[in-house]
């Protein structure tokens, strides 16, 4: 069987839905009573499944099969899944679209859509999502599950993705909204571009004084979780995930030696079975640093750092380098654990905000601070050594669902 994709009525018309292994279709569902409660997911590429099909490997020649449905294996369902939903059958989720709000030229809006068609047809898999199976292993029907998340986002988009929520759902939120928002955030040319802590904190408190204001609450109350950054410095730390055995670009290789590789193409393109993958170089570069800059090109931004009148002795200089690089791990490292503080005082600022304004309805705000302590392993890690596979989606759904159920 091929992968599928699925159309799906949107809040402001057709909505393309993600790529998933048609296996998941043929799951069966045991006699679970379906909850009538709602979801919504809102966040940046860990929300929206990025990365997380099996199907995809850091290569652009596979890239392009996918893009015209060939050569694709047939993925059956990971068993730690199937068992976690109960045996749910695992449909597509509403995805939201963009609103009116975030026009910003028509440019920009076309190319806006087709970046996002083309994320959730041939990158995404909202089935495998964090948010998707903690709603699932909750009883939520896959149509009772709304997606606003969206790849390379930031907390600074969380407004505009509640508008998408409000959009979709006529401005009456579902009893259960999770939000997390952890890896474009430490992302940047430089780490002097990461969102800082107080912009941090100042945007999640926005948005969530925007969602209480404008929407409204379900009969029965909403509940908001808002989820601590993950500790993604592990992707720079760990030996499992360096040692991690990939292939890439037709070559079997690990992710420390991958990062470790040129900038320019090692496979020429006379090698490659499609010409048209030549396209794909630019979302799958020879050197994944420019997924992540700041976190993993730290030896080259030294090196500019170090200037052209350093030490010219190569010794010193590769010693000057390595030990300015491991300065940014643990400025990485700070900036997360600045983010997680700052969620737990945007949260108890808004709970102080919510008290006084006396905003109708029931809301709980509840901070699941339990993420921070999630260990991630090589086998956690997609082919792009960057984002999460669905082992290391399911780590995120089992702590939230634990949270949920206060075990």
């Amino acid at each position: 069987m091929m992968a599928r994709s699925w159309i799906t009525q949107g809040a402001r018309g057709i909505v393309i839905c993600g790529l998933l292994p048609s296996p998941l279709l043929a799951l069966a569902a045991r006699s679970i009573p379906a909850s009538p409660e709602s979801v919504a997911v809102l966040g940046d590429d860990l929300a929206s499944g990025a990365g997380s099909s099996p199907l995809l490997k850091y290569d652009a020649d596979l890239l392009w099969d996918l893009f015209k449905r060939e050569n694709l294996s047939t993925p059956t369902v990971p068993e730690e899944i199937a068992a976690f939903v109960s045996g749910q059958a695992l449909t597509p989720p509403q995805t939201l679209w963009m609103t009116e709000r975030e026009y910003s030229g028509s440019f920009a809006w076309v190319f806006k859509h087709v970046l996002a068609s083309f994320s959730k047809v041939y990158l995404n898999t909202e089935e495998y999502s964090w948010g998707y199976l903690a709603a699932k292993a909750l009883g939520v029907a896959s149509q009772n599950i709304y997606v606003a998340a969206e790849n390379g986002a930031r907390i600074d988009t969380l407004s505009r993705q509640i508008d998408r929520l409000l959009l979709g759902r006529d401005g009456q939120l579902p009893e259960k909204i999770f939000i997390l928002f952890s890896l474009n955030d430490i992302c940047a040319a430089h780490p002097d571009y990461m969102t800082s802590a107080q912009d941090y904190r100042a945007s999640l408190t926005r948005g969530l004084q925007y969602l209480l204001r404008h929407g409204k609450a379900a009969p029965q109350g909403s509940s908001i979780y808002v989820l601590g950054p993950l500790g993604v410095t592990q992707l720079l730390t760990k030996a499992s995930i360096l040692q991690k055995p990939l292939e890439a670009h037709g070559e079997s290789t690990t992710c420390g030696e991958l990062r470790s590789r040129s900038y320019q193409a090692s496979k020429p393109a006379a090698m490659m079975r499609h010409m048209e993958s030549l396209y794909f170089q630019h979302i799958l570069p020879p050197n994944p640093a420019r997924l992540c800059p700041s976190m993993f090109s730290r030896e080259f931004i030294a090196q500019n750092e170090l200037g052209f009148f350093a030490s010219l002795n190569k010794n010193s200089r590769l010693k000057k380098i390595s030990s300015l690089a491991s300065e940014m791990v643990s400025t990485l490292a700070g900036r997360i654990r600045s983010y997680r503080s700052g969620t737990a005082a945007a949260l108890s600022e808004t709970q102080a905000w919510l008290e006084k304004e006396k905003i109708p309805g029931k809301f709980s705000l509840q901070y699941v601070g339990e993420t921070d302590s999630i260990e991630l392993e090589g086998d956690d890690i997609a082919d792009d050594c960057f984002h999460l596979n669905w082992r290391g989606q399911l780590k995120i759904a089992r702590v939230l669902s634990k949270h949920i159920q206060g075990k």
